[in-house]
This record gives structure tokens, C-alpha cells and sequence, in this order.
């Protein structure tokens, strides 16, 4: 990069390109700056390198050695079974403080007398849940 003060310009020699054939660019002084002011980042924001694997040589060298076809995943992922964990009691019991502690109330409060409720059972089918549902509206 070469500052040329008789034209107020800035010289700058590259690789030679093949497709224009030249390894120069000259830009004047204002352009120059703006051109070199799109790479700097702006606060708090980062720019986003790759380096190794992702790199795009890397990935250029890949692509050459073995072109993928179209539709094909190049990689599986691996499937891994997990066993349900075992639920303590204490667990199970502690749902309701911690809704008590997020929602800021008590589920297991009766909203009419503010007495104490208890869960006798839980009713997961959903046919009965509608028919439930249907009775009370």
C-alpha cells in the first residue's frame, strides 16, 4: 500500500488476479478509507472466523478430493438411548413449590374457600379430559 501525495491517492498491490489480470488497485484517499472502514466491526458486534476444519480451504480441499452427491448426507449422526431417569417422591412433591415460586401462587390453594387441596389423581386420556371439559362449560 503506497500513499501517492501528487494524486492524493492510494496504491494498493495484491496477488496477481487471474481474471482481470492486474495485482494493483488505486482509490482515492476517501475511498480508500471507506473501503477500509467495512472491516472493522462496530461495537459489542464480533466478526466470525474459521479456522481449521471449517475453514473455507479446508473445505475447498474436501469438496475437490470427494464431491458429494446431490441429496447425500456426508455424515450420520449418532443415536444415543437414554433410560428414562427414576423421579424421587421428593421430586414429584416439589412441583408445587416450584410453580409457587415462579407464578407467584399456590396450586394446590382452592380458589373458592382458600383451604388446601390434595391431588387424588391425574387423568392423562384425552377422550375423558374432553368429556370433563364439556360437562363443566
Amino acid at each position: 500500500m503506497t500513499y501517492r501525495e501528487e494524486t492524493k491517492s492510494v496504491l494498493y498491490r495484491t496477488k496477481m488476479k487471474p481474471g482481470t489480470k492486474k495485482n494493483f488497485a488505486i482509490f482515492p484517499v476517501l475511498d480508500w478509507l471507506a473501503n477500509l472502514t467495512v472491516h472493522i466491526p462496530n461495537k459489542g458486534e464480533q466478526l466470525v472466523r474459521y479456522y481449521g476444519y471449517y475453514s473455507n480451504v479446508s473445505r475447498g480441499k474436501r469438496k475437490r478430493e470427494k464431491p458429494e452427491d446431490e441429496g447425500e448426507v456426508s455424515w450420520k449422526p449418532e443415536v444415543i438411548e437414554i433410560a428414562p431417569s427414576q423421579v424421587s417422591k421428593e421430586l414429584k412433591k416439589r412441583w408445587a413449590h416450584f410453580i409457587r415460586k415462579v407464578y407467584e401462587t399456590d396450586p394446590l390453594t382452592c380458589p373458592k374457600c382458600q383451604g388446601e387441596m390434595r391431588i387424588i389423581s391425574f387423568i392423562d386420556q384425552p377422550e375423558v379430559i374432553k368429556k370433563i371439559l364439556s360437562f363443566i362449560i
